[in-house]
């Protein structure tokens, strides 16, 4: 996927390891405009790590905000999902926040179902991030829970 190249507007994928993570940039014109993560098992949400401890994870889909509405996320979305199965993936899981009803909508659209975990709609996601002050904090979102399968003769 490195240097596969997406029309006209000169955008192309970069591909990435950082840590626990592989990244999908998308580059446009020489810019970053999306990006897209994927993990080897559920690394912010403990109560999905119990339950699928190995089910990839795509996590932190992101396009900045002038270029969104081209259908960016879809192809980030397309990148990470290609790469799973490519991993002999059956599974991708993800988490979204509760209030973004976008994302929401686009996964819904690409076939991800919503999960209950101990009969609850959402579960918690534990968030390395940089306060005010720029010191390194622990937030705890609430997310939803979604998983998407990726071969039609999945049994378990």
């Amino acid at each position: 996927m490195n240097g596969k190249f997406l029309g006209a507007n000169a955008a192309h994928f970069e591909r990435s390891v950082d840590g626990e993570y592989e990244i999908f940039t998308l580059i446009e014109n020489g810019q970053e405009v999306g990006s897209n993560k994927l993990a080897k098992s559920p690394i912010h949400e403990p109560a999905l790590a119990n339950l699928f401890p190995n089910v990839l994870v795509a996590y932190q889909l992101f396009v900045v905000e002038a270029h969104r509405g081209r259908g960016l996320a879809s192809l980030l979305m397309d990148a990470v999902e290609q790469a799973a199965r490519d991993k002999g993936a059956a599974r991708l899981l993800l988490g979204v926040v509760v209030e973004n009803v976008i994302a929401r909508g686009l996964y819904e659209r690409r076939g991800y179902e919503y999960l209950e975990v101990d009969g609850n709609q959402t579960v918690d996601s534990v968030w390395n991030i940089k306060n005010e002050n720029g010191k390194q904090i622990q937030e705890i979102v609430q997310v939803m829970p979604m998983m998407l399968h990726l071969k039609q003769n999945e049994e378990d």
